[in-house]
């Protein structure tokens, strides 16, 4: 290469980094709108020759994002259903889908949300017992994202007393396995169900649990091998391969070539029989490598492509279709279609589905088989993707009808954007191939189909650096770190590439917010100027801020003739707050957003001005900093307004 031409080149490498963060901020701005700065900062940005997979994952991003939780000083936790339910545990903490939550928030740029919400978990705030989980093995695989030895090595008690109080709570020592009741596994109505009762019992020796404990156990023992404690890792290993053996040996079918379920000893007259049918969730043991690599195990998977047991257009179904269970209706018999309840008696889970996928990776990744390719795995994943819509536009709710996709538990005001499955996390470790491993290294074996051309992957943050993956067809794969080519024109197999060691990610401040009042129960108390009806003053400072206009979660001020309207937070004590973080609600027609607002404190004598500011913005976060400011009470005045004015949420409190 002549000089000229060098030169050249470097003038335009950068300006290629440049075009690319204007097409990021593009896309950031087209999906989601006022609010696009959060996520330009903090999610890896895709683009692949396929519109519907583009258009769910940046909804799940956004669908994610609205099931952050701030719980003030306690710190912040993901839901799983957007509004409250009755089921759920302490501050609306779910259990169930707590590891798809970990695997899923885990690209996330800025760690609060996951390091808040393991410690939420492993710290004693909610009840991880109360569900199934695979905790232990996702605080693992997010540490593993993360590059934070020293982090993760700091998580080896609670990791073993969460291991212990289930080994306490469902292991029976006679059979060496694990049981479950199925509704505490998160699949009520299931065969072992129906088959013993009304669909609520079924105590059984499942494949979710035990593979679940398996994975638990082996990422205990990496850990302890961290911090070079070999007993230890010596006494997990073991407890994992005598969990793998009694599962190989005790819960797979030879007859139905499956992994199923077998009851426990409180059914006497089925005691340690299978369950009739086959069950999708017997494709769980893969999620985490359990089976042999035989042609044995493999040949469950044969089902999974069989239009008569589980594979369907919108499915794959949750029992087999040959079942006399399959799509029974038991707690809402006649149910107009979106009515219908949560039973897993064939139809399609986004829960499951995405387990299925995750395992099916697992398999073109690890295993030698020649039941299904990579075109196979495409397809069901572009079945889970078609699943994701409703009226033409990307959602997701509890299940739907796996022959017409129709939603089935779609309750208004509870299944809206159900947060109980991943998607993106697919996307960038299955289908795009990104692995995350110990040590100064990645993994790459993208699974996309061959006719693709190109895909790109951008702002991917991975043991503290900042990634890019270029692909085109011709010219390859190209992977970029901070911004420099790290490896270039790859073919698209198998391979690890060594980077750089990992560096501690910069700490994102967040507020420390003292108005935090979930329940309208003592303090802080809030008062109001006015407020609507069908609105619930609380709703403003419980934590939670969406935009939508269902499900409702805001106060307004709907019915009022006032020309100026008010809000109070009452702290209960003196507090040294320095910030406020506003969420306006606007619908765009009756509820707008204010021109100027007014912030007051209370001193103890009299009503004094903070700070009085304009050009805000609806549907995202307006952060106001002001000094230190000690006060008892926080007032938001609104002093120009064109309409009804309304809050998704506020925060109030103090920038360390």
């Amino acid at each position: 290469m002549n000089k000229r031409k060098k030169n050249l080149l470097t003038l335009l490498l950068p300006l290629c980094f440049v075009f690319n963060g204007i097409a990021q901020n593009k896309l950031a701005k087209h999906y989601f709108g006022n609010d696009h700065r959060w996520y330009e900062e903090n999610i890896p940005f895709i683009d692949v020759p396929d519109q519907e997979i583009m258009d769910v994952y940046y909804y799940r991003w956004s669908m994610y994002k609205r099931h952050f939780r701030d719980l003030g000083t306690i710190g912040s936790i993901i839901t799983e259903f957007a509004p409250s339910v009755s089921w759920e545990g302490p501050y609306s903490g779910i259990s169930a889908a707590a590891g798809h939550h970990v695997y899923e928030g885990r690209w996330i740029k800025d760690r609060k949300y996951i390091d808040d919400y393991l410690s939420f978990w492993f710290n004693g705030h909610g009840n991880q017992y109360q569900y199934s989980s695979w905790l232990c093995d996702a605080l693992y695989n997010y540490y593993q994202v993360k590059g934070d030895m020293d982090g993760l090595k700091a998580y080896l008690p609670e990791m073993i007393d969460d291991f212990q109080g289930w080994k306490k709570k469902r292991f029976d020592p006679e059979k060496g396995i694990y049981w479950q009741k199925p509704v505490e596994d998160a699949t009520e109505f299931t065969v072992a169900g129906y088959m013993v009762g009304d669909g609520w019992a079924g105590d059984a020796y499942r494949p979710t649990i035990n593979t679940f404990m398996y994975a638990n156990a082996l990422a205990i023992c990496e850990v302890a091998r961290l911090i070079g404690d070999d007993r230890l890792a010596e006494q997990y290993h073991d407890e994992a391969m005598l969990l793998r053996k009694n599962v190989l040996s005790l819960l797979w079918n030879v007859n139905q070539h499956h992994f199923m379920d077998r009851f426990t000893k409180r059914y006497p007259d089925v005691d340690f029989q299978f369950i009739n049918d086959a069950e999708l969730n017997g494709y769980v043991p893969w999620m985490f490598c359990l089976p042999e690599d035989n042609d044995i195990y493999i040949q469950a998977w044969k089902k999974i492509k069989n239009a008569g047991v589980f594979y369907a257009s919108y499915g794959p179904r949750t029992i087999s279709k040959q079942s006399p269970y399959y799509m029974l209706e038991t707690r809402t018999p006649g149910a107009e279609p979106g009515l219908g309840e949560c039973e897993w008696n064939g139809p399609s889970w986004p829960y499951q589905t995405s387990q299925v996928l995750m395992a099916m990776a697992n398999i073109l990744n690890k295993y030698n088989q020649d039941i299904f390719d990579k075109t196979d795995y495409f397809d069901m994943l572009k079945i889970y993707t078609r699943s994701q819509y409703k009226e033409g536009k990307p959602y997701i709710a509890e299940n739907l009808h796996p022959d017409t996709g129709g939603w089935i538990a779609d309750f208004p005001n509870r299944s809206e954007h159900y947060n109980h499955s991943t998607y993106n996390d697919l996307i960038l470790s299955g289908l795009l191939g990104i692995h995350p491993v110990l040590g100064n290294q990645i993994e790459i074996n993208p699974l996309i189909p061959d006719n693709w051309n190109y895909f790109s992957v951008d702002n991917l943050i991975y043991h503290g650096h900042t990634f890019s993956f270029k692909y085109n067809k011709t010219s390859g794969l190209d992977i970029f770190c901070n911004g420099k080519k790290l490896a270039g024109g790859l073919d698209l197999q198998k391979q690890i590439i060594n980077i750089p060691e990992a560096k501690k990610q910069e700490v994102v401040p967040h507020l420390l917010n003292y108005a935090f009042n979930n329940k309208g129960e003592g303090f802080p108390t809030v008062t109001a100027s006015f407020t609507y009806t069908n609105d619930r003053i609380y709703d403003a400072v419980d934590g939670r801020a969406w935009f939508d206009e269902y499900p409702a979660n805001r106060w307004t001020t709907l019915g009022s003739l006032s020309e100026q309207e008010w809000f109070e937070i009452d702290f209960g004590k003196e507090r040294i707050v320095n910030a406020s973080e506003i969420f306006f609600y606007d619908n765009g027609l009756s509820v707008l957003c204010p021109q100027q607002i007014r912030l007051e404190c209370w001193n103890g004598k009299e009503w004094k001005e903070i700070k009085t500011s304009e050009n805000l913005l609806p549907g995202t976060v307006n952060r106001i900093r002001f000094k230190d400011t000690q006060m008892s009470k926080f007032k938001i005045v609104f002093i120009k307004k064109s309409a009804a004015v309304g809050l998704a949420e506020i925060k109030v409190g103090r920038y360390e």
